[in-house]
């Protein structure tokens, strides 16, 4: 699990995505209540689709969960190289720890689930 840092207030975090390698990545996104597990928010995207995210109010999200469950397929086969990040945002500037995916694809079908955790930063964007 990643450790997210964010300073909690009332900007809205966003959730970006790059790819590295040129596989087809579809991602379900969902932020969880990390004492209840309940879900407070769930999103849907892919590499050549939607990429950027709002997840709401920092201040809301501290202690919270976020999985990210990537589903990756390589129409050229097996043994390839897998790469992309999730990033979050915070005033426009990355914060730290980013939620990767790495590996290495199969012939079929990989799925890899990712998590990581707001947890207050000791810095400030000022």
């Amino acid at each position: 699990m990643t450790n997210i840092k964010i300073i909690p207030n009332d900007v809205v975090l966003k959730l970006n995505f790059r790819f590295y390698t040129a596989q087809q990545f579809i991602y379900t996104i969902t932020i969880l209540n990390s004492k209840t597990g309940q879900t407070i928010s769930k999103s849907q995207g892919q590499w050549d689709g939607k990429t950027s995210f709002q997840l709401g109010k920092a201040k809301d999200l501290l202690g919270n969960l976020l999985t990210i469950n990537w589903t990756i397929i390589d129409l050229a086969g097996r043994g390839k190289n897998i790469n992309a990040e999730a990033i979050v945002t915070q005033n426009n500037k990355e914060c730290l720890n980013h939620i990767s995916c790495m590996g290495t694809t199969k012939n079929t079908t990989s799925n890899i689930p990712t998590s990581g955790k707001f947890i207050k930063a000791s810095y400030s964007f000022s």
